[in-house]
């Protein structure tokens, strides 16, 4: 666990790095080494609860949506089925990793942009709607309320960002 946490702290350092060069960091651009110090135990379990959790929260995030819109979800309908299975575990991997990284925006940049374009090219707004908002409360269900405080941002980033 120290080593997992030597490289984040690593990572984010060299962040600062750049967004500094030349100059003396601020308090504020310093504070998240704090923040980050005080929050990395809770950051590192809270992903081992979602890497554990993932296949009942997929599966369960499927079955309500094949309750609640079986139009569109549907146990004859394989394609669907493959791909929304496969892009909930791709999600879930990344919220997990921008939990532990504490880095919201490597979230966007890189899962958001890709995803977004997957779901306009194949018109699966109306899926990943009623999906991800069914997976969050899933997840609800599945977490702590501490863990909850971490999780959510990056869930209503996602769901913002794929809903538009």
């Amino acid at each position: 666990m120290e080593k997992e946490a030597n490289k984040l702290i690593l990572k984010q350092l060299s962040r600062l790095s750049s967004n500094v060069e030349g100059r003396y960091a601020t308090p504020q651009e310093l504070q998240f080494v704090t923040d980050f110090q005080s929050s990395l135990e809770l950051r590192i379990s809270t992903y081992r609860r979602i890497r554990d959790a993932e296949l009942e929260i997929v599966n369960l995030t499927y079955e309500k949506s094949c309750l609640q819109e079986p139009r569109f979800f549907s146990q004859e309908n394989e394609y669907v089925k493959s791909f929304c299975i496969r892009d909930a575990k791709i999600v879930l991997v990344s919220v997990g990793l921008a939990i532990l990284t504490n880095d919201l925006e490597e979230l966007k940049d890189n899962l958001l942009i890709w995803q977004k374009t997957i779901v306009k090219a194949f018109d699966h707004k109306i899926c990943i709607t009623v999906f991800y908002r069914i997976m969050e409360e899933v997840i609800q269900e599945k977490l702590s309320e501490e863990e909850l405080v971490l999780v959510n941002p990056a869930l209503k980033l996602i769901f913002h960002s794929l809903s538009e």
